[in-house]
């Protein structure tokens, strides 16, 4: 065989091992990634495929171990045909230039052995990854019997292995199996689903699981009460003042500003009013100052949980939301984290006003300061630029651009959703009408 030709068959050699080191990485990645407990689930529910897959990953560790196995094989194999074939070669060429035969030699091996690396990297590992977890249900599924092929004729070195791997592990006190006991989030998903079907769970106890899990991925900033909505009183304030705000707001705490809503200096409890009256002075020794407690100030984007954590280790129940500025973005209370969780709470002074109402199946009132991605689940749409705004009546005035007058009532089309602006108070967009359009088909 001619020099070119032998290099052009040990090429291909090589091309066709990386090849099938990468299909057991994909392999390997997808049994590491496939989520075991959801199979067991659906093989549970009768279903006959998930069956059959559930009972070969009964040997998961002997299956992903040939894989492994393999793939050492082919690590080997594509090492020994690239000395044995390109070796000498590239040592000559860079011999070539002076430099000395053994240290040609030396530095042509290392060539061969990064070109190899980067070889096996790209192709063998970072691509497979990528795909196996992607895919790696269907690559399980479409491949049992291959690898079952595989299994068996790489078991007995794969046995003595994984014997001497259990003795090692039992030797230095290694509990393989102590990470099976880790249940994932997808996994209590799976079993929260589960037991509403068959009625254990109700849907509220299901909604509850869900709002834990989305509890940290959520910042204070989403939750927050908006500047424009916060109930605060200046420093000056009378205690006149004080007491009709109260009667109208009904609420335990109140923040206090000195100049203007960005300049919060602590808050007041509603109680701590009393001791005005029950000093026999009637009021007339009131004091504001006398009574504001220190603010706690958190970034806008601080995490929920983390905020639930700090505000119970410091026993704080009001916390003042600033951005990044300096300057007050919102307020956000103890009451408001606990509601992410368990849902509104009302008490004897809450009236429920809901921020969505039905009128028709196509058709809702919706409050101006419904979130956005509320309004586009309700309707299953995406709105274009849909992440600039945080609320639909800011969507609105963003499509409109401008703000509407207060006797207006203007309408626009989105796609196939219309809105109709019902309410407008002081500059914001109190209420919308939403219809989604529906094409009739014809019969």
């Amino acid at each position: 065989m001619r020099e070119d030709q032998r290099l052009s068959v040990s090429g291909i050699i090589i091309i066709v091992i990386t090849a099938v080191y990468g299909f057991l990485k994909v392999l390997e990645t997808a049994y590491i990634e496939i989520n075991i407990n959801k199979i067991k689930f659906a093989a549970e529910d009768g279903d006959e495929r998930y069956s059959v897959l559930h009972e070969h990953l009964k040997k998961i560790d002997s299956l992903t171990a040939s894989i492994d196995f393999g793939a050492i094989l082919c690590c080997i194999g594509a090492t020994i045909v690239s000395a044995k074939t390109f070796l000498q070669p590239i040592a000559e060429i860079i011999a070539g230039f002076g430099v000395d035969k053994s240290a040609a030699v030396f530095f042509a091996g290392v060539l061969i052995m990064v070109v190899l690396a980067m070889l096996l990297l790209l192709f063998g590992i970072l691509l497979p990854q990528k795909i196996g977890t992607r895919y790696c249900e269907n690559m399980v599924f479409s491949t049992i019997k291959h690898i079952t092929i595989i299994s068996a004729v790489l078991s007995p070195a794969v046995m003595v292995c994984l014997g001497l791997s259990h003795a090692l592990g039992k030797a230095l006190d290694i509990n393989p199996r102590e990470e099976d006991d880790n249940v994932t989030e997808e996994e209590i998903r799976i079993l929260v689903d589960a037991g509403e079907d068959n009625g254990a769970i109700d849907e509220n106890e299901k909604e509850m699981i869900n709002n834990i899990f989305e509890f940290n991925n959520t910042i204070v900033g989403d939750i927050a009460t908006h500047r424009t909505d916060i109930v605060a009183v200046g420093l000056n304030a009378t205690l006149e003042d004080i007491i009709i705000l109260i009667n109208e707001e009904k609420f335990s705490r109140i923040p206090v500003y000195d100049e203007n809503i960005d300049d919060i200096i602590g808050f007041f409890r509603v109680r701590d009013l009393l001791k005005f009256y029950g000093d026999g002075s009637n009021g007339k020794n009131f004091c504001l100052n006398n009574i504001i407690l220190e603010p706690y100030f958190v970034p806008f984007s601080k995490k929920t949980d983390e905020l639930f954590e700090d505000m119970q280790k410091n026993k704080v129940q009001m916390a003042i939301v600033v951005d990044e500025y300096g300057g007050t973005a919102g307020i956000v209370t103890m009451e408001d984290l606990i509601e992410e969780i368990v849902g509104n709470i009302f008490d004897e002074y809450d009236v429920e006003d809901e921020e969505i109402r039905e009128i028709d199946e196509n058709t809702f009132l919706v409050k101006g300061t419904t979130q956005i991605d509320e309004v586009e689940e309700l309707f299953d749409v995406e709105f274009k630029n849909h992440d600039y705004y945080d609320t639909i009546g800011g969507f609105l005035i963003g499509q409109l651009g401008r703000i509407p007058d207060e006797k207006e009532r203007p309408k626009i089309t989105v796609g196939n959703v219309e809105f109709k602006v019902e309410k407008i108070d002081e500059k914001r967009i109190e209420l919308i009408k939403i219809h989604k359009i529906v094409e009739l088909k014809a019969e």
